[in-house]
């Protein structure tokens, strides 16, 4: 049973009984009702004109915007378990307080013409487990929360500002252009953002995953220069993702990615780990400005194969040790901050190596090496790192050396020689008394002395500098 009535205004009451549906609008008048209707019956607004509702209400039935607008004003004007349907041009907003519902649609009308007008308020979706789909567009500056274990499924161009938090469940991005480029999205543990689109956003927070279903879709983030932590993971799902970082902030992952689409930073800084013993990716960095970074962050190890090209930096931090066994290309600075860089492959700009932090490997520098004071370059005899540049040891920096049996193999090879710092060593298998070629270089030398520091007991040592191109223990 139903009634049908030209508009409806007031302050008074409506109880609708169980199954009965209040159609209303057909006189295209803009009323508003501050009373409260109530009981398990539904509303259809018709009619070009807009119905406020600032009161209360109960209902449980569906609410229908055939056509015209609907207004919720004062917020919670609907019980969080109303279900709204939107038709064709038809408008829902919220003034003066936030609203939550079940289930958001616009199936009963033409694709993408509803619109949802969220001003400064929070649109929360997915009470009670609804799922919904909706093709319009959101707009405003409030956000948008999705709850429960089901799905809502975004598809227009929407335009609000404010935040999207997927605390439960999951929110299906089709598209596009589902969320305007500078929406902070978060996804709690147990909560997914599903591309079925590539999608640009203005940041990502939060421990739950973002997932690349359906294709080749690339995640854009950084736009609103937020620094934030990201502990989920990327991955793809019947499709792949890849990532682009742009703006000036960090952004960290600690989770164990596995996304293939490959990553760019564009801008500011993708740091993976924050100083624990989580945090990777897969496949090739690309460093497209010489603001980019990326950063390796980590107090266990970790081995990066992939290659890192473009123009930025490379950082180690963190404790651990960062084994780097890709062919890279980058002609940025690679910084050795903390902990322990071990060069088995190449980096194709200068590298860096500061107070605390460790070089070693047996890969090649493109540039110039420098080891700053308190930094170390540390090698094994028979093992040689290549420096294609000048190399430079600050008057406090370390040169580390492991020796086995004599050899003329250089521990280390470079152009331009400045030799300085204190030289420690240990022994290896097949240490023998004899020479050791520490260092081969091709051009001059500037020989500020080698000092010796902790040796092997009962040992003489000295640094031999007397044989053009080479340094000899």
């Amino acid at each position: 049973a139903g009634e049908t009535i030209g508009s409806l205004a007031g302050a008074g009451s409506v109880s609708l009984t169980s199954l009965a549906q209040l159609n209303l609008g057909g006189d295209n008048t803009s009323t508003t009702f501050s009373g409260v209707i109530s009981g398990s019956g539904g509303l259809d607004k018709a009619g070009s004109g807009t119905l406020t509702l600032s009161g209360a209400n109960t209902l449980t039935g569906v609410v229908q915007v055939l056509a015209g607008g609907l207004v919720l004003s004062g917020g919670s004007r609907l019980p969080d378990t109303a279900e709204i349907n939107l038709g064709t041009s038809a408008n829902l907003e919220l003034t003066g307080g936030s609203q939550s519902l079940k289930a958001l649609n616009d199936a009963i009308a033409t694709p993408g013409t509803a619109t949802v007008q969220l001003n400064d308020n929070t649109l929360t979706l997915g009470e009670g487990n609804g799922t919904g789909s909706f093709s319009g567009t959101i707009a405003g500056t409030g956000g948008l929360t999705k709850v429960g274990s089901l799905n809502i499924v975004l598809s227009g161009t929407n335009t609000f500002t404010g935040p999207l938090q997927i605390s439960e469940g999951k929110v299906f991005l089709q598209g596009g252009a589902a969320l305007a480029d500078s929406v902070a999205v978060t996804a709690a543990s147990g909560a997914e953002l599903v591309l079925q689109a590539s999608e640009t956003i203005g940041s990502l927070a939060g421990a739950g995953n973002v997932v690349g279903a359906g294709g080749a879709w690339i995640l854009t983030t950084g736009g609103n220069n937020a620094d934030t932590t990201f502990s989920g993971t990327l991955f793809g799902a019947g499709g792949s993702i890849g990532l682009v970082k742009t703006g000036t902030g960090t952004l960290t992952l600690t989770g164990d990615n596995t996304y293939t689409g490959g990553t760019t930073v564009s801008g500011g800084t993708l740091q993976i780990g924050a100083g624990g013993t989580t945090g990777s990716i897969t496949g090739n960095v690309a460093l497209s400005s010489n603001g980019a970074v990326v950063t390796f962050n980590r107090s266990n190890d970790l081995t990066f194969s992939g290659v890192i090209s473009g123009t930025g930096q490379i950082r180690k931090q963190g404790a651990g040790t960062l084994t780097l066994s890709g062919q890279n290309t980058l002609t940025g600075v690679t910084n050795v901050d903390a902990g322990t860089l071990n060069l088995t492959g190449s980096v194709g700009g200068p590298l860096a190596v500061g107070y605390g932090g460790t070089l070693t490997g047996t890969g090649t520098v493109g540039g110039m090496l420098v080891i700053y004071d308190g930094g170390a370059l540390a090698g094994t005899s028979g093992s040689t790192l290549t420096v294609t540049g000048n190399m430079v040891q600050g008057a406090a920096s370390l040169f580390n050396a492991t020796l086995g049996a004599p050899t003329t193999t250089a521990i280390v090879t470079a152009a331009n020689l400045t030799l300085d710092g204190t030289l420690n060593i240990t022994t290896g298998a097949g240490f023998a008394s004899g020479t050791y070629r520490l260092i081969d270089y091709s051009g001059t030398l500037t020989d500020n002395g080698l000092a010796v520091g902790t040796v092997p007991a009962h040992s003489l040592y000295a640094v031999d500098t007397g044989t053009a191109g080479q340094v000899d223990l």
